[in-house]
């Protein structure tokens, strides 16, 4: 049988690994990655370039009203310190970290993301959690995982609601397509109340070779530590509410844009934004979302009569705004948590004693 042990060390290993060693096998496992997203998003740049007149991104922002661009800065932020106190609450067993630490965390992660492909801002903002307030890797990952299943289930329910609201599909329909969604939800909600709280070695299958078995036993309880929040209903319906709270802000922050470019469309319109904002962020195609924002856009005005030329105009301008922002949150977030390489590349680890919920 092959040997992939390698890949996964023991603990005692994998502290004795230098930085350059995991940065350089990390540099190589993300290159094809980033070599598609930039090939995906330089057709889509090309194809923007044949379909808008310069003129038009020039009007965009010629017309913009600054005190609605003010407004949608302000209710980002918001949002931005919204998810935050969201990961607080999902690490509540892993360890305790500053609600706005966490927040400076988050803008530098999404810094990292709008410069770098292939979701590098998620690997960081574990790096530098760890790093600075010694919590668990394996804690922060699973956290992560409770976090995609509590914001999955919102997501799929707020999508089927919007189609319903728009007309799309009737109540009867609706339920049976909230359905999976909602088996899939409890389905992990009990699987992660079924977990052991120690996994040893001795109870593994054998086919396992025995540097994954170790590395398994030794992170198992931090990692059950992590899915902490999907064991407790008050925890879940305060999250949920958080969730919602969250996707009342995207579509507050699309209304805004939407105002400082004096485009006069319906509430509906910024919904659909922000389900397909939702979409794309969540499965990017190119790094930065660079073309797939764009044309996200231009599908969703198309349904409220705005010309493809003006809707890419808002697109490119949004798109550059957003970018410009997240580089100057980022960047402010670097200085004043005073980043250094590091809080992204060192992998020293702590023993952390669990925190029981509150």
């Amino acid at each position: 049988m092959p040997n992939f042990s390698r890949f996964f060390p023991s603990p005692s290993e994998r502290l004795g690994h230098s930085t350059a060693t995991y940065a350089r096998s990390f540099a190589l496992g993300v290159r094809r990655k980033w070599l598609a997203q930039l090939a995906v998003a330089v057709a889509l740049v090309a194809l923007a370039a044949t379909q808008m007149n310069p003129k038009d991104l020039v009007l965009a922002f010629s017309g913009i009203r600054y005190e609605w661009l003010a407004a949608a800065v302000l209710v980002y932020l918001a949002g931005r310190l919204l998810n935050a106190w969201e990961w607080q609450i999902l690490i509540m067993k892993v360890g305790h970290a500053p609600l706005f630490g966490l927040l400076g965390v988050l803008l530098i992660g999404t810094l990292v993301n709008t410069v770098f492909p292939a979701n590098l801002g998620d690997v960081a903002k574990i790096q530098i959690a760890a790093n600075r307030y010694s919590l668990s890797r394996a804690g922060l990952v699973a956290g992560r995982g409770a976090e995609a299943v509590v914001n999955g289930a919102i997501f799929a329910c707020f999508v089927l609601v919007t189609v319903a609201l728009l007309g799309g599909i009737g109540a009867g329909t609706l339920l049976w397509a909230l359905a999976p969604a909602l088996a899939l939800f409890i389905a992990a909600v009990l699987a992660t109340r079924a977990m052991p709280e120690a996994l040893p070695r001795d109870r593994m299958p054998r086919v396992i070779p025995v540097r994954w078995r170790e590395s398994i036993e030794h992170h198992w309880p931090r990692f059950h530590d992590g899915l902490e929040a999907l064991r407790h209903g008050r925890v879940l319906l305060r999250l949920g509410l958080l969730g919602l709270i969250g996707w009342v802000i995207d579509i507050a922050i699309n209304w805004a844009y939407g105002t400082a470019f004096d485009l006069h469309l319906p509430l509906s319109s910024y919904v659909l934004l922000a389900v397909v904002f939702g979409v794309i962020t969540t499965f990017p195609i190119t790094f930065g979302n660079v073309g797939s924002w764009e044309f996200g856009i231009v599908g969703v005005l198309a349904l409220y009569g705005v010309p493809a030329d003006r809707a890419l105009a808002f697109g490119v301008a949004t798109h550059v705004l957003i970018a410009a922002l997240n580089l100057v949150a980022g960047s402010i977030a670097v200085g004043l948590m005073r980043v250094s390489p590091s809080d992204l590349f060192a992998l020293r680890s702590a023993a952390v004693p669990s925190v029981q919920p509150s």
